[in-house]
């Protein structure tokens, strides 16, 4: 009979004896681990799982490259796991979208309990950006759904006369990230959401309507 799983992580390691190490403590806490050899592999995981957290392998820098397009599509903790961290390197992660540095100085098992539990600190902080509750909440009386954010970003994309290219490379994410966004197969994570909002200069002058599933664009007082 096969184990009943709380959630999932996935890992980043091009290491499989490594890795193994991992899916064993994760076990024993009742977490299923998917592991990729890479960043490329672990995005296109990302697109069509959900997961508790990712932990990264971070005794090289491989992953560093494409660490903010992975932040830029989802609130999932991201960990930067590594025997050790210059202060540059653990700046540097932070500030490309890790929420955490763990320095695996001894034993994984005695860094299992502390990691979970700074994982759920930050789940629950994410849970507070709800990032049409937050930016625009009721706008001139019209409610955003959530349902509809792809079709709230495409509007808006077209009205500023953008193409989905133009935007993507304002945003340094790709076509096809965008594709499942305005299509509502995947939302933007809370900070790609603020780049869009930015990007499209949408502010309370422009309130959105869905009615009878037909959203319309009011342009208010944009200039």
């Amino acid at each position: 009979m096969s184990k009943k799983y709380a959630g999932k992580c996935l890992a980043v390691d091009s290491d499989i004896e490594n890795a193994k190490l991992f899916v064993f403590e994760w076990a024993e806490h009742n977490i299923k681990m998917d592991r990729s050899a890479d960043m490329t592999e672990a995005i296109q995981y990302l697109s069509s799982n959900d997961y508790i957290f990712v932990g990264i392998n971070g005794d090289t820098l491989d992953y560093m490259p494409l660490l903010k397009e992975m932040r830029s599509m989802t609130d999932t903790p991201i960990l930067i796991i590594a025997s050790d961290f210059t202060a540059e390197t653990e700046n540097a992660a932070l500030e490309n979208g890790a929420d955490l540095c763990v320095r695996l100085e001894n034993k994984l098992s005695d860094k299992v309990t502390p990691i979970l539990a700074q994982i759920t600190q930050i789940s629950e902080r994410a849970k507070h950006y709800t990032p049409l509750t937050n930016i625009f909440t009721r706008t001139r009386g019209h409610i955003l759904s959530c349902d509809h954010l792809g079709d709230l970003i495409r509007s808006a994309r077209k009205f500023n006369k953008m193409t989905q290219a133009e935007l993507c490379a304002k945003l340094n994410i790709t076509t096809r990230h965008l594709k499942f966004i305005e299509s509502n197969e995947k939302k933007p994570s809370f900070k790609l959401f603020e780049r869009i909002i930015s990007e499209l200069e949408i502010t309370s002058d422009i309130a959105f309507d869905i009615d009878k599933e037909v959203l319309r664009i009011y342009a208010g007082n944009k200039k």
